[in-house]
């Protein structure tokens, strides 16, 4: 009977994260290993906090351990609202303890919602509903060139658009058509 040692590559992506855009978003460095104290006395304050982390099971000791890590250990993302911290504004995430710097060049770089928006679906693996929009593009039986894939250089025949996202196309393969379905980024276009 042998024992696994080390880590163990199962992993968990957390859940859905919603950002606010109504809020001002900034990258906060802390120290390391501190991002829950930072994000809990954040919240007292009330700024909205998004630490990125993921769940993963690895093995010590001969027993599995969960446990939940940050994806990028020593970051967090911090939103202020306006109207609440229009007086003391980022002196509110300076003052508070573990926190080392708010990432810019110069003076503090404000983050847009929606690139950070994407980087939340795009950590916690939601990608499906830019599939979506992507795949909104097609048309059935609209004839598109294959630009990426195994299948580069034919021609494909759009016949079903998946729940997922992907495109059910036809390729004609020796003569015959054969029903493939495509990432939407691996079609051109018409």
């Amino acid at each position: 009977m042998s024992r696994k040692r080390g880590n163990d590559p199962q992993m968990r992506l957390e859940a859905r994260r919603i950002i606010n855009p109504a809020r001002v978003w900034f990258v906060l460095q802390v120290v390391t290993a501190s991002e829950e104290r930072c994000e809990e006395t954040l919240r007292a304050e009330q700024v909205d906090v998004w630490v990125p982390r993921f769940s993963a099971v690895t093995v010590r000791r001969g027993r599995k351990v969960e446990g939940r890590h940050p994806f990028f250990p020593g970051y967090l993302f911090a939103g202020l609202d306006q109207e609440v911290h229009a007086r003391r504004w980022t002196a509110t995430l300076h003052d508070t303890p573990q926190v080392i710097d708010i990432l810019g060049v110069e003076g503090p770089l404000e983050m847009p919602a929606d690139w950070l928006q994407a980087l939340a679906d795009r950590v916690t693996g939601n990608t499906r509903t830019e599939k979506l929009s992507a795949a909104a593009l097609f048309r059935i039986e609209e004839m598109r060139p294959v630009i990426h894939g195994p299948f580069v250089g034919f021609m494909a025949t759009v016949r079903e658009i998946l729940a997922t996202g992907r495109i059910k196309a036809d390729v004609a393969i020796f003569g015959r058509e054969t029903p493939v379905e495509f990432d939407p980024a691996w079609l051109g276009a018409a």
